[in-house]
């Protein structure tokens, strides 16, 4: 297995994958399954074009985010369906196999994103291109991205490995670190409603064996609204047939459905859909499912069982020791009544998104024993740190000073709130390149 320096961390974006191919300078974006989706998004077509390439095949994720800043799935569709809406889709570009006339497939993957960086950068103007982003990655523990991701109530991670080829089709360098259990699966049949109306009652769903034929999955029956429910069922009913298209049809209604035997409805396995669910029962089928959305970006040939994996170095395979609050009740903000308990949680909460911008960067901290409202100051040196997992930095960093402090882990990070740190301030070089600064603050203030 690889080590922690051999994989990258991106955010699981709750979208549709997209590839985009640049010839002569004109876009033309495609689903996974290979359908021209050029129409449905002109904005983004317009941006593409703008980009100042000749040729190229970039690869992505394409997201509506909420007002939250989260990726709605939901939304998302809403969009592609709406002409007004279809502004608000942004392109993450993660991958560049091609570019200008050089095949990167071979080239490692951490290669290929610093280039596909360094070209966006160069080539994104904010005004005019404001929906193309680059995918950034995360060097934070992998125990810590998922906790963050978890509390924004996020599907999950992708981890890369840093070495891999590019390749068009499942590889274990490419892994999917999930928060909950949440595949595709294909719609192999369905029920109606008890009371008549003109709407699916669930969904019978099937998942293709590796290499083999389709099988039964169990059933969903929630998730969409009465709308949903009756497009679902028009859908459905112009791809009936009289047999079940699934190799091992159920017979004892009893053991996955309330409903009679004989209820079903079955169809041509042309559909997919998204389902979120607890867990799978020992026979293969869902347990708690929950209707997300139809997939029209995947070829129902292509549905398996997924099996996500979860990589966790051995250095990190264990959780950081705990860190002991004290004073936990203690009001460090008398105007929201915040106590030092809610900073220490707050800390631990967003470690997955503070620690890339703390990690090999000096640090200043400011202390406030007595809260906000109280004397304020700042630590810059280690000898008064005394803070567990604070790292002192090689002091010929700073000639003539003592050492300077490193915030590099979440333990050092929940350790520092505890013990009264409530700003976290960095130098905008990094101590392995101490002369070489490689970002720029501006501080706006209010008044």
């Amino acid at each position: 297995m690889p080590t922690a320096g051999e994989w990258s961390y991106e955010i699981k974006f709750d979208g549709y994958r997209i590839m985009t191919r640049i010839d002569a300078g004109k876009a033309t974006l495609f689903t996974r399954g290979g359908h021209d989706w050029s129409t449905k998004m002109p904005t983004l077509v317009q941006e593409l074009d703008q980009l100042g390439c000749d040729s190229a095949w970039l690869d992505g994720e394409i997201v509506v985010l909420n007002d939250r800043g989260v990726p709605d799935f939901n939304a998302l569709q809403n969009a592609l369906d709406d002409r007004v809406r279809r502004n608000s889709i942004i392109y993450f570009l993660f991958d560049v196999p091609y570019l200008n006339g050089y095949d990167l497939r071979d080239t490692p993957l951490a290669a290929r994103r610093q280039l596909l960086r360094a070209f966006l950068d160069e080539q994104l103007d904010a005004a005019d291109q404001q929906h193309l982003r680059f995918s950034a990655d995360f060097a934070a523990d992998i125990a810590s991205i998922l906790a963050s991701v978890r509390g924004m109530n996020m599907e999950g991670v992708i981890a890369k490995r840093a070495d891999a080829r590019y390749e068009s089709r499942r590889t274990d360098t490419w892994l999917k670190l999930k928060c909950r259990q949440r595949q595709e699966f294909v719609v192999c049949g369905y029920t109606d409603r008890s009371d008549g109306t003109a709407q699916v009652g669930s969904l019978l769903l099937g998942v293709y064996d590796t290499g083999g034929p389709l099988v039964f999955a169990g059933g969903v029956g929630t998730g969409w609204s009465a709308d949903e429910a009756a497009k679902l069922k028009a859908l459905l009913k112009k791809i009936e047939t009289p047999t079940t298209p699934c190799a091992d049809a159920p017979t004892n209604a009893t053991r996955w459905s309330k409903r009679a035997l004989g209820s079903e409805r079955w169809v041509k396995p042309k559909l997919v859909v998204e389902v979120e669910f607890a867990d799978w029962t020992p026979e293969g089928r869902v347990r708690h499912g929950v209707y997300v959305a139809l997939r029209k970006d995947k070829p129902a040939a292509n549905v398996v069982r997924e099996a996500p994996a979860l990589v966790v170095p051995a250095a990190q395979s264990q959780a950081p020791p705990a860190v002991k609050v004290t004073h936990g009740e203690r009001v460090i903000d008398p105007s929201t009544a915040l106590t030092k308990l809610d900073l220490v949680r707050y800390y631990e909460s967003v470690a997955g998104w503070m620690l890339p911008h703390l990690r090999d960067r000096p640090c200043s901290l400011v202390r406030g024993p007595d809260g906000v409202a109280g004397q304020l100051f700042f630590q810059k040196h280690a000898e008064q740190a005394g803070i567990v997992g604070v790292r002192s930095l090689d002091r010929a960093l700073w000639p003539g000073h003592e050492a300077l402090l490193e915030v590099g882990t979440q333990q050092a990070l929940v350790a520092s709130a505890q013990l009264n740190v409530i700003e976290f301030h960095t130098w905008n070089t990094r101590a392995s390149h101490i002369d070489q600064p490689d970002r720029m603050i501006f501080d706006l203030d209010p008044g």
